[in-house]
């Protein structure tokens, strides 16, 4: 074997380890920012339902209607005295679930995903 076919396959040998190395590297870094999905929550969609039936209507009657949104509520400070301090707690009022828009329900006939 001549000296270039020796440098040959130590080059490569050794290019072989330092792309082993990066992917290791790599793979060790994207291991901490890729979140792994979580299981239990995919089968929680089970329970919803697309619109089937969709109408507006001042009622529903036998459909059932969307809740649009949650409205968190407004945030109403209480401050009080206690032991030489001034002290504030912050509660929440008035949370509701938006489900009327303009005076009209969106209302829609409910088979869940997994009837379907």
């Amino acid at each position: 074997m001549c000296d270039y076919e020796k440098f040959k396959n130590i080059y490569f040998s050794l290019i072989d380890i330092i792309l082993i190395f990066i992917i290791g590297v790599v793979h060790l870094i994207f291991f901490f920012y890729i979140k792994q999905t979580d299981f239990g929550n995919i089968f929680d969609a089970f329970d919803s339902s697309p619109l089937f039936e969709f109408s507006l209507g001042n009622t529903c009657g036998a459909k059932d209607h969307i809740a649009f949104h949650v409205w968190q509520g407004r945030k109403v400070p209480d401050y009080y005295y206690s032991n030489g301090h001034y002290n504030s707690k912050t509660e929440i009022e008035d949370a509701t679930d938006i489900t009327k828009i303009n005076g009209n329900y969106f209302c829609f006939k409910k088979i869940l995903y997994k009837d379907l």
